[in-house]
């Protein structure tokens, strides 16, 4: 049976897709089927309704999270149609994504995203190109990069709160200049640990 909806402590997880643009040499996928006994391979996508009708009752949850086993933003309709009605219940919409849904959708997305979430976690996992690409080895290439720290950027101008995050894997010295970008940048920063 295909897994949409999970729960971790207070908040809620909401599974997508498997669908992901990058292959990130330290992801939960290369190892492990799901997380806290949940399997998050899907063999059919959900569609929105589908999604809000596993929804247990939503007051009394800290956040509901897009994050799953893919990248999420190949699903903008389920985000924005789903998110708000999560947001109705008064209870924060947070997505967890690698940053790039602007070159998966072809389009800007950070409006469509302002309606469906209030908190953007973005996947940096390294301070420059070079460390990105061999990371996340995205299949955008080198221009990923410049275009996760653009897409920030505009989530952050459309009044969403913006946080960096980077994994523990990667050296200590990545960490402090990840932190540093995110510094210039103005947003937030968050150390992950990896999921083992």
């Amino acid at each position: 049976m295909n897994t949409y909806v999970y729960q971790i402590g207070q908040s809620l997880y909401i599974n997508l897709t498997n669908k992901c643009c990058n292959k990130c040499t330290f992801c939960i996928r290369n190892e492990h089927d799901g997380i806290a006994n949940y399997d998050l391979w899907l063999d059919k996508e959900p569609t929105a309704l589908e999604i809000i009708n596993e929804l247990p009752r939503v007051r009394g949850y800290n956040e509901a999270v897009f994050c799953g086993f893919g990248e999420p933003t190949y699903k903008m309709n389920e985000i924005v149609t789903v998110g708000k009605f999560i947001k109705d219940y008064k209870v924060k919409v947070r997505i967890n994504t690698n940053g790039l849904g602007r070159l998966i959708n072809r389009r800007d997305i950070v409006p469509e995203l302002k309606e469906g979430v209030d908190v953007v976690s973005i996947s940096l996992n390294a301070p420059d190109r070079v460390n990105y690409n061999k990371v996340s080895r995205s299949i955008y290439g080198e221009k990923a990069f410049d275009e996760l720290c653009d897409f920030a950027v505009s989530c952050k101008n459309a009044g969403l709160e913006v946080i960096f995050t980077v994994v523990d894997v990667i050296p200590v010295e990545q960490m402090e200049e990840s932190k540093k970008l995110a510094e210039k940048l103005g947003v937030g920063f968050r150390i992950r640990t990896e999921i083992k």
